[in-house]
């Protein structure tokens, strides 16, 4: 009898504990369960750097509303821009009397001839060495050095011939690489020569104007660049404050030849 009773406690206690041991396990085997982690969002691809698009102008009449927003010295700078005088300057690109040259003829990378600086005289030949006087005034750098390299052959096998624009660029107008022109709040408004290594940038163009004036607006100085191949001008907007203050050097872009920088009056 007392086994029986013993058997049919043990039977009621199993039924009681089995399910507590049930959800022990359950909560200890959670207690060390895997989670994936959700997957980041991938960020986005950045847009590959550009270089500012600048904006054109066409002044063939078809779109007057383009230059409407312009202030009357705009549109002057604008239109000289595209006249093009600063593009070879008035010396068109060319060699003139007057200016100065030096000559240097390599053979097989050894300099044979160097001259000193040889002024064009006013009939247009330069006195060199071997080939005696050559005609070079309204030539380019480059046809003169063609020029030479043929009479040279006579002398040396396979002459490279350098020539060097030596003279002053203090006439603006007779630089065989152009000028720029400075309009507006600037201390000596007109053209400045592009000077032999065609680096300067436009606040270098605003110094050798003399500066800035007191009551310049350099953050909004407007390049006007002509290209006459399309009868059309290019606008860029230059703030050289944030060249001084941010370190922005690439907002002070390199000039041409043609270009108009003007350069408005700051509003008090």
């Amino acid at each position: 009898m007392k086994s029986a009773l013993y058997r049919i406690f043990s039977l009621c206690l199993l039924v009681v504990l089995l399910p507590l041991h049930s959800e022990e396990e359950a909560a200890n085997t959670s207690g060390f369960r895997l989670v994936q982690p959700a997957a980041l969002p991938a960020p986005p691809a950045s847009a590959p750097a550009t270089a500012p698009v600048p904006e054109r102008i066409r002044l063939d009449g078809s779109d007057p509303s383009a230059t409407s927003s312009l202030s009357a010295e705009e549109r002057a700078a604008l239109q000289l821009a595209l006249e093009g005088d600063g593009v070879r300057g008035r010396a068109g690109n060319m060699i003139l009397p007057g200016m100065q040259v030096v000559v240097n003829v390599l053979v097989q990378g050894k300099e044979e001839i160097r001259t000193n600086p040889q002024r064009i005289n006013e009939s247009g030949r330069i006195a060199l060495p071997l080939i005696l006087n050559v005609p070079v005034a309204n030539m380019s750098l480059e046809e003169i050095e063609n020029r030479l390299a043929d009479l040279y052959s006579e002398y040396f096998r396979e002459p490279h011939v350098i020539v060097e624009f030596i003279g002053s660029t203090d006439d603006p107008y007779l630089s065989p690489w152009g000028f720029v022109t400075l309009m507006g709040n600037v201390s000596r408004p007109g053209p400045v020569a592009v000077p032999p290594t065609q680096n300067m940038t436009v606040s270098g163009a605003i110094k050798a104007a003399g500066g800035e004036s007191s009551s310049a607006n350099t953050t909004s100085i407007t390049v006007f660049r002509p290209n006459l191949e399309t009868s059309s001008v290019e606008r860029y907007s230059v703030n050289l404050r944030n060249v001084g203050r941010r370190g922005n050097h690439e907002d002070d872009i390199v000039v041409k030849a043609g270009d108009v920088i003007f350069i408005p009056e700051r509003i008090f």
